[in-house]
């Protein structure tokens, strides 16, 4: 299947065709425009369209990049396209020029699914609405020692905020990290010096986005554990 993307303020056809060749095996003779079909359908401006991808996990759904922003439909095989306007408000009314998407399997990558986009003049977007989450594993600690080394938190899952329950070790400052999936660092919080026993910490969680996380607590005095957290909004 094919997409081409067309400019020009004076058009009043359409911006986007669509035809369900093999562009592999298209030849000089059938790339006229008889081959394609025009799927603006009822709801994409015609303003000039400079980029268009059809995204990776489904091929009838597609992006377009136009004078006006992003556009996406979920299946451009309709006779009429359905188009819904991408960005939920954040992003810019600009000139998209360049759409791409990374392609490469979750196994081999941390940003599948990923879509980038070039502006004109307002830099370079990406979506993680089509991401696929790279599996990671977690090594299962020994149950030992856990007097000093167990961690809980609750309520899990979570909303808006949680309690981290440890026990500490010795006068010691601890410092709490809140990692995603993919290993990066949304939350980091520092304690003061501690005083030995039980302890209770509150996390807010209100701008976590809901999914999973790994809590870890790493003290001065070697002290080490961690737990999963989930967040439901």
């Amino acid at each position: 299947m094919v997409m081409v993307t067309t400019g020009g303020y004076n058009n009043t056809i359409g911006t986007v065709y669509y035809s369900n060749s093999s562009a592999a095996k298209m030849s000089m003779n059938i790339t006229d425009a008889s081959s394609f079909s025009v799927k603006n359908g009822t709801s994409l401006p015609i303003t000039p369209a400079y980029t268009g991808i059809f995204e990776m996990s489904n091929n009838n759904t597609a992006l377009v990049g136009t004078e006006e922003g992003i556009y996406s439909t979920l299946d451009i095989t309709q006779p009429s396209p359905v188009w819904v306007k991408e960005g939920g408000g954040n992003f810019p009314n600009v000139p998209v020029f360049q759409l791409r998407q990374q392609t490469l399997p979750y196994w081999l990558c941390y940003n599948s699914g990923i879509i980038y986009a070039a502006t004109n003049g307002r830099g370079i977007w990406s979506t993680d609405k089509f991401f696929t989450p790279y599996a990671i594993g977690v090594e299962e600690q020994e149950a030992k020692n856990l007097t000093d080394s167990n961690i809980k938190v609750f309520p899990n899952p979570a909303g808006d905020a949680t309690n981290l329950w440890f026990k500490a070790s010795g006068d010691a400052s601890y410092k709490v990290t809140v990692y995603d999936i993919n290993g990066r660092i949304m939350m980091q919080e520092a304690t003061g010096k501690l005083m030995e026993g039980e302890q209770r910490l509150t996390l807010n969680t209100a701008a976590l986005t809901s999914g999973m996380y790994f809590v870890t607590v790493s003290g001065t005095n070697n002290f080490n554990a961690n737990s999963k957290l989930v967040i439901t909004h």
